[in-house]
């Protein structure tokens, strides 16, 4: 909220990709006045349990600097499809700008995350997005938060894994093109 205030945006479309999509629907829910519409990319109601253990496994072996190899793999073990080269290289470089601690805290900040109870507050259109081949979250984990965000619509992205913005961005683009143009 204070970033929308400081550039003076008074309403916004939030768009966030997992972890990011927690905090994009936390702000509809707590100030829906300032949300127009919502895009989570590749979220879920809650981690998964096998999720959560390979958070918290991390999370103990995490020190600087951060293994370049261990920030690479992160990276391109979640996409079904290979991300271009340079796309990778920059992700890791900029994964590599945040230290341990940072990384930490955000990990445990993800690990203790529940807003499940608050998702019936969600009252800006929202479109969930969603790779097919997503390894994190599960189709039913999709269709169960669908279910939960009033009249939230699942678009799945076929043959794409945990990141659809990286794997296949032109689709991305033109189905948040498509939303924002829709009544």
């Amino acid at each position: 909220m204070a970033f929308l205030d400081g550039v003076g945006i008074s309403r916004a479309t939030l768009v966030g990709h997992s972890a990011s999509g927690f905090i994009a629907r936390r702000v509809a829910e707590t100030h829906p006045d300032r949300v127009a519409r919502l895009v989570p990319i590749n979220c879920a109601v809650t981690l998964p349990p096998q999720v959560r253990r390979e958070m918290q496994t991390a999370d103990q072996g995490l020190q600087d600097p951060l293994p370049v190899a261990f920030v690479r793999d992160l990276h391109a073990s979640v996409a079904y499809l290979p991300l271009p080269e340079p796309v990778l290289e920059r992700l890791v470089a900029q994964s590599l700008k945040a230290p341990a601690r940072v990384w930490k805290s955000a990990l445990e900040s993800l690990l203790g995350f529940d807003d499940a109870a608050e998702l019936g507050r969600i009252v800006a259109p929202t479109l969930l997005l969603w790779g097919e081949r997503d390894g994190l979250f599960s189709r039913e984990e999709q269709e169960r938060l669908a279910a939960v965000i009033p009249g939230a619509r699942l678009r799945v992205v076929p043959e794409t894994g945990h990141s659809p913005h990286l794997e296949r961005p032109e689709q991305v683009v033109d189905d948040l093109d498509a939303f924002m143009r829709a009544a």
